[in-house]
């Protein structure tokens, strides 16, 4: 009986499940560049980073799950939706 190692036996998700999610993410980026019809400049670039964390949570997900990573623009478009909202309300943010 031959024991195989355990690195030999795990599967790495497939490389275009990430350019799918990659892509989709690109795309999420558009609303966050027109944030700044509605959000300050203080307000813009923290959304910008708020998705650069989501690009390198997306790189995290799509590691450990696949195309699960495809999942995570969808969210960070709500993210956008809450965040505008939020700081509409709270902080007199309007277009």
């Amino acid at each position: 009986m031959t024991t195989e190692p355990v690195a030999a036996t795990s599967r790495r998700p497939a490389r275009w499940s990430l350019v799918v999610a990659g892509l989709l993410h690109l795309l999420a980026l558009v609303p966050y560049g027109f944030s700044g019809l509605v959000a300050p400049t203080y307000g813009v670039l923290g959304l910008l980073v708020v998705w650069l964390l989501f690009a390198v949570f997306l790189v995290v997900v799509h590691r450990r799950y696949g195309l699960a990573a495809a999942l995570v623009p969808p969210v960070a478009v709500l993210t956008w939706i809450a965040l505008l909202s939020l700081g509409g309300s709270l902080l007199g943010w309007q277009a």
